[in-house]
């Protein structure tokens, strides 16, 4: 039982919703429409903009010498996120414009002709480049995608791979000039050891021819090998602790000229730590330079473990290096300079690590050199020039080697940037997206629409259904009236009787059949003592009392009831328009005794019904309705009629009901659905009961048929099956007179 109550509930709910959207359906229609219109201009008149997108990818580089790759930076991902804020940068944006062909500089308008002073046509298309470019990177990859937007397809993929061209460019011209200034330094180091290398030459084949020595012991002979040996890599790793510091030098150039300030050398950072890792790296390049002088092989488990405990004591010391750096604010996270700063602090751990190398193996090569000062004279003089003819020559071979190593870089064509997909033109726009666009709006509007609706549903206090007038009031309802709608306004300004009502009226009336249920329901409400006298009255005017104390009053007639109608609305009658009968005489006549009641008492064109109309009109009403004489009248007709239906003012306006209350069997009351409010129907419930009257129930009124739903969808039902079937009968009617 409780589950369906609960069913009972939800059901009831459901009809509810449907109920209020189908009366609010022209509030939800204009919000819809309110929302939809601007959307739709903007789909027509907004111009198409596409987007074109290409993909690129930092690689590394095969390069003789790669140690120059600026991309080889320490945190990968933040190299990443640099280079797309480089992509998006003012100055990417300019180099694009001016590389732009001119068909597509064109297609930049101006909107004003006369530009700010120092903003060329240039600039002015390069800050629009910029807004339309955008990038992201693919995720745990070093690949970039570049998207550009243009109100044509073929522009906006020009443009897209015109970025990538400018971003290649860029990066091979840093590139070159980086390799310019290293192979620079390499030409002068090389000329000077060129000299120096003749000059050994000279000066040992000057010292052998003589003294006519020609070589050493072979004690001697190794001692001087091992030295040379010694004394070449010295020389290496001096030549690389320059190389870098020119490099660092070329860096720190960069980024000055980027910040425009003095940027503090990345080499004087320091923490204990950092002491402590320098110190530790220096130790295990001693012993590693040592090992390698006594000729241990390369792949010696000693020397790869040493070598192992570099490269990670390198690592350490480098971030720690950072975090002091940022710690600083030396480096700026997410800025285009970081690949540069991040470069300066590994360059300087680099150059700490050949000055290491290059004190360890100059204590090597001075031990060595005692040692060949104990040779005697002529061994020791031939010895030290053949020690400098060795060591300039592995010096001018490994500058000539590095020298044409740089020299083949800076004229090749080697980026670190490749392009793997160019970009093409699309087929579709990106925007005004109208599909989309529509079915938000759509969305929206319907939101607001049904929002609306309900938000209004909650400030309407009118009774509109069954369940509101009987939880209200604790009255039974009648029965419902379907609306009859108004065909606009006589001569006088009333309202003409609808069509509808006009068919009730007449002969031929095929929609009785809800009032005919109420005059059942009324006749079923007390059994045992049939109603002679009913008065029908509303809380307020324009409800439809009128039309419905008629209806009511043809409904009873067709049943074979002796039916009277009496019109005591002595302000406003309506009974004698709706039936075409004279107003006088009438009730006033009778009540002030003008004329007699026979001469008052119409006979209409329906089979027993008469009519009793207001007559004439009456400065005094209350007083003539509340008279001894209206009492003795009302008694007179029920012994004439069966049942006497009387249409009397709105409750709440006047006491003309109230007063006619206490002289009926009974009183309806006609509640206009949407209309009537729960104040005014409690207040005329409450002035009638004040004074005794039986209220035998109410009869809800100008029901919207169409939004009855559930279980009042017979009425729905009925309607439409006896409005289908007056049509026909009108039609078969007109088709006999004619």
């Amino acid at each position: 039982m409780f589950q369906d109550t609960q069913n009972k509930r939800r059901e009831t709910t459901f009809y509810d919703l449907i109920n209020t959207l189908s009366r609010k359906k022209w509030l939800v229609l204009l919000c819809l429409c309110g929302v939809l219109a601007p959307i739709i201009y903007y789909n027509q008149t907004a111009p198409p903009v596409y987007e074109a997108e290409a993909s690129i990818v930092f690689e590394e580089t095969k390069e003789p010498i790669p140690a120059f790759d600026f991309s080889q930076v320490l945190y990968r991902k933040s190299f990443i996120t640099n280079q797309i804020e480089e992509i998006k940068s003012r100055t990417l944006s300019e180099e694009v414009a001016n590389a732009l062909p001119e068909s597509v500089m064109r297609t930049f308008k101006i909107p004003n002709p006369h530009l700010p002073y120092g903003l060329t046509k240039e600039k002015f298309v390069a800050r629009r480049i910029r807004r339309s470019i955008s990038a992201e990177p693919v995720r745990d990859t070093d690949i970039i995608k570049i998207k550009t937007q243009a109100n044509d397809p073929m522009f906006a993929a020009i443009i897209a791979n015109t970025v990538t061209d400018v971003l290649k460019e860029r990066r091979l011209k840093i590139k070159r000039e980086e390799i310019s200034g290293v192979r620079k330094f390499i030409e002068v180091q090389l000329e000077t050891v060129r000299e120096q290398l003749l000059k050994a030459e000279q000066n040992l084949r000057d010292f052998k021819e003589k003294n006519r020595v020609t070589s050493l012991d072979q004690e001697s002979e190794e001692l001087l090998r091992r030295m040379t040996e010694a004394e070449v890599l010295y020389n290496e790793a001096k030549t690389e602790r320059e190389k870098t510091g020119q490099r660092l030098d070329y860096v720190h150039k960069k980024i000055a000229e980027q910040r425009k300030e003095i940027v503090p050398s990345i080499t004087g950072i320091t923490s204990p730590w950092a002491h402590r890792l320098k110190s530790q790296l220096v130790e295990l390049e001693v012993q590693y330079s040592t090992l390698q002088i006594q000729d241990y092989p390369q792949d010696h488990p000693q020397l790869i473990r040493l070598k192992e405990q570099i490269d990670q004591t390198k690592q350490s010391l480098t971030k720690e290096m950072l975090k002091i750096a940022e710690g600083e604010n030396i480096i700026e996270p997410l800025s285009q300079i970081q690949n540069f700063l991040e470069e300066s602090v590994s360059l300087g751990v680099d150059l700490h690590t050949y000055r290491a190398k290059e004190d360890a193996l100059k204590k090597i090569v001075d031990s060595y050199d005692k040692k060949l000062q104990t040779l005697p004279e002529k061994e020791l003089q031939l010895a030290q020039l053949t020690r400098a003819r060795e060591v300039n020559n592995s010096i001018y071979m490994m500058l000539m080697e590095r020298g044409e190593e740089a020299r083949i870089t800076e004229a090749g064509k080697i980026s670190n940037i490749r392009v793997i997909d160019l970009a093409e033109p699309s087929e579709f726009p990106i925007r005004p997206r109208k599909r989309l666009n529509l079915i938000l709006g759509i969305i929206v509007g319907l939101t607001v629409g049904i929002g609306l609706a309900f938000f209004t549903e909650s400030l309407d206090t009118s009774l509109k259904t069954i369940e509101d007038v009987e939880g209200l009031i604790s009255l039974p309802v009648l029965g419902l009236i379907p609306t009859m709608k108004k065909k606009g306004k006589a001569e006088d300004g009333r309202n003409q009787v609808s069509d509808h009502q006009r068919i009730l009226i007449g002969s031929q009336s095929h929609l009785t059949a809800p009032y005919q249920s109420v005059c059942m329901n009324i006749r079923l409400s007390s059994p045992d003592k049939p109603l002679k006298t009913l008065l029908v009255t509303s809380p307020g005017p324009k409800e439809g009392k009128s039309v419905t104390t008629a209806n009511l009053g043809i409904a009873s007639a067709r049943l074979g009831t002796k039916t009277l109608l009496i019109d005591a609305d002595l302000r406003r009658p309506m009974l004698n328009r709706l039936f075409d009968e004279p107003k006088e005489p009438g009730l006033t006549d009778v009540l002030i005794e003008s004329t007699k009641l026979s001469s008052a008492i119409h006979k209409t064109e329906v089979d027993n019904l008469w009519v009793i109309t207001c007559g004439t009109s009456a400065p005094n009403p209350v007083e003539l309705i509340s008279s001894q004489r209206m009492k003795n009248l009302l008694k007179e007709l029920e012994e004439k009629f069966d049942l006497i239906l009387l249409d009397s003012p709105p409750t709440i306006a006047v006491a003309d009901s109230v007063v006619l209350g206490t002289e009926t069997d009974g009183v309806t009351l006609v509640i206009e659905s949407g209309k009537t409010s729960k104040d005014a129907i409690l207040r005329t419930k409450a002035l009638l009961e004040n004074v005794n009257s039986k209220i035998v129930g109410a009869v809800l009124n100008n029901v919207q048929v169409e939004h009855l739903y559930g279980r009042y969808g017979h009425y729905n039902y009925y309607y439409r099956y006896y409005t289908h079937e007056g049509t026909r009968t009108r039609k078969r009617e007109r088709r006999k007179k004619a």
